[in-house]
C-alpha cells in the first residue's frame, strides 16, 4: 500500500478534496487513453467495438498510434485491408490541398504588402494640433499644447531655458 492510499485518522477537508480530484482526473485520463486507443484502431482499419478488432483492442497495451496497432495486429496474424481512397475522396483531398495553397499564398501576399506599405494618414504633429486649436478659437487648448511642447523640449534636452 502506498503512502497516498493510506488515510490518516483525521483528514482535513483540503486533503479529502485533493484525493477526490486525483481520483476524478485519473478516471478522465483512463477515458482519454481509451479514446486514443480506439482512434488508433480505427485508423488502422479495425473496429474496436466488435469482432476481431474488439479482441485485439482488449489485448492491446502498447502505444496508441496507427503504426503500433498495425504492427500488433500483424504480429497476431491479422491481415489488414488498406483501402485505397475513392476518386471522390482523392478529388476532395486535392481540392483541399489546392485551397490551402491559395490561402497560404494569399496570406503571404497580404503580409508582404503590409510590410511594404506606408501609412496613408500620419499622426498630426503637436504643431498641427496647436494650429488647429488656434483656428478653432480654443485658446486654452492651444496654451496647454504649447506648454506640453515646451516641457517635452526641456526634458529631451533640445531646448535650453532662456532661449
Amino acid at each position: 500500500m502506498t503512502a497516498l492510499e493510506q488515510t490518516p485518522p483525521e483528514e482535513t477537508p483540503n486533503v479529502t478534496q485533493m484525493r477526490e480530484t486525483i481520483d476524478r482526473q485519473g478516471g478522465e485520463i483512463k477515458g482519454l487513453k481509451g479514446q486514443l486507443r480506439d482512434q488508433a484502431f480505427e485508423a488502422a482499419g479495425l473496429d474496436p467495438s466488435e469482432g476481431i478488432g474488439q479482441l485485439l483492442a482488449n489485448a492491446y497495451e502498447g502505444e496508441a498510434t496507427k503504426e503500433a496497432v498495425t504492427e500488433f495486429a500483424k504480429s497476431k496474424g491479422v491481415e489488414l485491408k488498406v483501402e485505397a481512397p475513392t476518386e471522390a475522396e482523392a478529388a476532395a483531398a486535392a481540392k483541399a490541398a489546392a485551397q490551402k495553397t491559395l490561402v497560404t499564398d494569399g496570406l503571404k501576399r497580404i503580409d508582404s504588402a503590409h510590410d511594404q506599405s506606408k501609412p496613408l494618414v500620419s499622426e498630426p504633429s503637436i504643431d498641427d494640433e496647436i494650429a488647429q486649436a488656434d483656428k478653432d478659437g480654443d485658446f486654452k487648448l492651444g496654451i496647454s499644447l504649447r506648454n506640453a511642447k515646451q516641457l517635452a523640449r526641456e526634458q529631451s534636452g533640445d531646448y535650453v531655458i532662456g532661449q
